[in-house]
């Protein structure tokens, strides 16, 4: 039977404790939409557990693939102090392999995590005794993830980016090319002032872009283009239709509410906003020597330098609307190189129809807290994970609008929700088929999200690692779901 590797027996009650924890909101997991039907989650006896559910939920069984939490251990960390508990880095887990030890730097960055062999797993014993987990800020560099996987100082690399593609040392290294449930999307805020709230800037900006140019700059094509948020293999995809960028029929859609501004005029206001905020800076000085405030030659080239340096020489154009407010769009996405390239690409196109984009690049760990949680941008530019479940109702149920739902866009349309309520009663393949198709057309529409691409996952290992043996993935980690069956290839020695 399953133990926890203190040697604690695994029970239905920790099952249904783990379900209690992923429904209380105070914990706050992106988990919690999709098991928001589930009323009761009831412990039997020691090995069965009965879920309750509100409604049929077909795709409710694979929802259920998810980690268990022991009850001994989390039952008595406050429901507030979860994610600081220290056991979120030193894990009680029942899988084959236990954790060892982990090593910081003194600034706190974990470098090392080590593992080793769990002697009491209910499966098949681990032919690989240990596994030590190297964590790297860079790829490049004396000190970086290519290097070591180069010198052979570690044998495996979690994701490799189109960008170093050609770095690999495949002398010595396989690349695996894994499908994954994942698409990457531009959500537009669709709350408060927004310009993007308008749907024809919305239309417009998707007519300016080439998702085909994207996906090759940024992941050398290594993926498959989307005009929805359902992927291959899924019920109700379809391929996608679009075409090159469109930027003639994407001005004749902004000009209608947001007509053209020449650069020059353009330039004039805020060079006269420079001014303004710069004379006020002087007026509202705390210094104990009052500032002198005027409007001197010298401000003004100061007005002048900033502005040529935040606005890109080559737009011809900008845009205002009748209320004087000018397009544009701040978009924020994760600090990567694959992101930034497509970012810069998307800025691209919107200048080539007079709109303006301000980009906030932020760490990849902390865009959750930053961008996510406050849903502080006109455009986000960020990857979705769907998993095995096609279920798209935590993506754009208007239930989901609030964080920490993942309705990015804080999308509401009554008859989608409709849709993807029935569609969690549905069994029968060919109507799912049907519903879905209906739910992406009610999408298109309304364009809440550009749906760019779906990318492919590459996994680089040592060839001395073998008996790796996985092609479909629904989240990184899946990478390691034979482990049991991996072994090194030692040479012999006489």
């Amino acid at each position: 039977s399953a133990t926890w590797h203190d040697g604690e027996s695994v029970t239905a009650s920790d099952v249904a404790f783990t379900f209690e924890l992923l429904k209380d909101k105070t914990v706050a997991s992106p988990l919690a939409p999709s098991f928001a039907g589930v009323q009761q989650v009831k412990a039997l006896d020691e090995k069965t557990v009965e879920f309750t559910l509100s409604e049929p939920y077909p795709a409710f069984l694979t929802a259920l693939t998810l980690g268990i939490l022991p009850e001994h251990v989390w039952g008595s960390v406050p429901r507030d102090q979860i994610r600081l508990a220290e056991t979120n880095v030193k894990p009680v887990g029942s899988g084959p392999y236990e954790f060892k030890r982990i090593i910081k730097e003194s600034n706190g960055f974990i470098s090392r995590y080590e593992l080793e062999r769990y002697p009491g797993y209910y499966g098949n014993t681990t032919y690989i005794k240990e596994i030590a987990f190297q964590f790297y800020s860079d790829y490049e560099g004396a000190g970086g993830a290519l290097e070591a996987l180069r010198t052979k100082k570690i044998l495996g690399l979690s994701f490799v980016p189109a960008l170093y593609r050609d770095k690999i040392p495949t002398q010595h290294v396989d690349l695996h090319t894994l499908q994954v449930p994942q698409y990457t999307a531009l959500f537009f805020n669709l709350e408060g002032e927004s310009p993007v709230t308008d749907k024809n800037v919305r239309k417009g900006l998707e007519l300016a872009i080439n998702k085909f140019k994207i996906l090759q700059d940024t992941l050398a094509d290594e993926g498959t283009v989307l005009e929805g948020p359902v992927l291959p293999g899924f019920p109700g995809y379809t391929e996608a239709k679009v075409t090159g960028a469109n930027p003639e029929e994407a001005n004749t859609v902004l000009d209608k509410a947001w007509p053209r501004v020449n650069v020059d005029d353009y330039k004039k206001v805020l060079i006269a906003d420079y001014i303004r905020e710069h004379l006020t800076q002087a007026a509202t000085s705390t210094s104990s020597t009052p500032a002198l405030v005027t409007n001197d030659a010298a401000t003004e080239a100061a007005a002048k330098a900033a502005v040529d340096e935040i606005l890109p020489p080559a737009q011809l154009f900008y845009r205002k609307n009748s209320a004087q407010k000018y397009l544009t769009v701040r978009l924020i996405t994760a600090d990567t190189a694959e992101y930034r390239q497509a970012a810069a690409l998307l800025a691209g196109y919107w200048q080539d129809i007079g709109v303006r984009t301000d980009i906030t690049y932020v760490s990849a760990r902390d865009i959750g807290r930053i961008a996510l949680k406050n849903r502080d941008y006109d455009v986000l530019l960020y990857g979705v994970i769907v998993g095995s479940d096609p279920d798209q109702f935590p993506f754009w149920h208007s239930s989901q609008v609030s964080y920490p739902g993942l309705n990015l866009s804080g999308y509401t349309n009554t008859k989608v929700d409709e849709l993807l309520s029935k569609i969690r009663q549905t069994t029968d393949f060919a109507a799912l088929n049907t519903l879905y198709i209906d739910f992406q057309k009610l999408l298109r529409d309304d364009v809440p999200a550009i749906f760019l691409y779906s990318p492919h996952y590459t996994y680089a290992l040592d060839n001395s690692v073998k008996g790796f043996a996985v092609e479909r993935i629904t989240q990184p980690a899946d990478r390691f779901a034979n482990i049991t069956e991996w072994y090194v290839k030692n040479k012999s020695t006489f």
